[in-house]
């Protein structure tokens, strides 16, 4: 669906994407890794034209999207960004004028767009006492879950977000994953998170990218990318925390499989053992 070939982008003296080529397959649940500086957002803003290139080609559905003619503003709407912090994206006076926005840009009679608005606020558990509230009266979670409701109010093939786990408690983090998880596999929607958690991108990514320095250094599934800790360790990055735990019983003797990356497969594995 997304491709980039040869990808280069400089901020001033600096590379932050050098020569970067990968595919993003539809309905697929990508996760992009890497440190803070490893090129993960400004690998994300180029997928929808919000940055171009300096060199090299970004292709969505075949087409190169910097070619002259293509409908970039119909790319945005096809691919949705939402940003680390939801405050860059909330700007209405109450969440349902906030989340119909984008789809009244688009085109769509205002009635429409409501109807529009308060489907996707159902889909991410956005409740009806929350409409005229001020977005900003919202907890973290809940502002989140406005922004990417503003964005799959637009009707999204693509929704790409910046770590949006970040500052969120435990149960607010797993909760939404959950639902990016199913806006993938029911709504068949290609998602793709920067994350800097391992553990979340075992559990839910079927595929990795691994950035460093503006480089790729790593592309496979989940299992592949994360079965070879040491290559992680190399560029500062780690494994799932039950990766290590399985490599250590087996280290001891006992014969579970290394390559577990889900706390649910190593619960597995245990109990049929024990």
């Amino acid at each position: 669906m997304i491709e980039f070939v040869d990808v280069n982008y400089v901020y001033g003296n600096d590379k932050a994407v050098d020569n970067v080529s990968f595919k993003i397959e539809k309905g697929k649940f990508t996760g992009i890794i890497g440190h803070t500086g490893s090129g993960k957002s400004t690998l994300i803003q180029m997928m929808n034209g919000l940055l171009k290139p300096e060199s090299g080609t970004i292709l969505y559905d075949g087409k190169d999207i910097f070619e002259e003619g293509y409908d970039l503003r119909s790319l945005k709407f096809k691919v949705g960004l939402v940003f680390q912090y939801p405050e860059y994206q909330l700007f209405e006076s109450t969440v349902l004028r906030d989340v119909a926005y984008g789809p009244i840009n688009k085109g769509l009679a205002k009635e429409d767009a409501v109807k529009e608005a308060k489907a996707a606020m159902e889909i991410v558990g956005i409740n009806e006492d929350k409409y005229e509230k001020s977005p900003f009266e919202l907890s973290g979670g809940e502002k989140k879950r406005v922004a990417i409701a503003g964005i799959l109010a637009m009707k999204p093939e693509v929704l790409v977000l910046d770590e949006p786990a970040a500052g969120l408690d435990p149960e607010t983090r797993i909760n939404l994953f959950e639902m990016l998880k199913r806006l993938c596999t029911s709504e068949n929607i290609t998602v793709v998170v920067v994350s800097h958690s391992m553990e979340d991108m075992a559990e839910y990514a079927e595929h990795i990218i691994v950035m460093d320095d503006g480089k790729l250094i790593k592309s496979g599934t989940a299992r592949e990318v994360f079965s070879n800790a040491e290559d992680l360790e190399n560029i500062g990055l780690a494994a799932p925390e039950i990766t290590y735990l399985m490599c250590e019983l087996s280290k001891r003797g006992i014969p579970v499989d290394k390559t577990i990356i889900k706390t649910e497969e190593a619960i597995k594995c245990l109990e049929t053992l024990l």
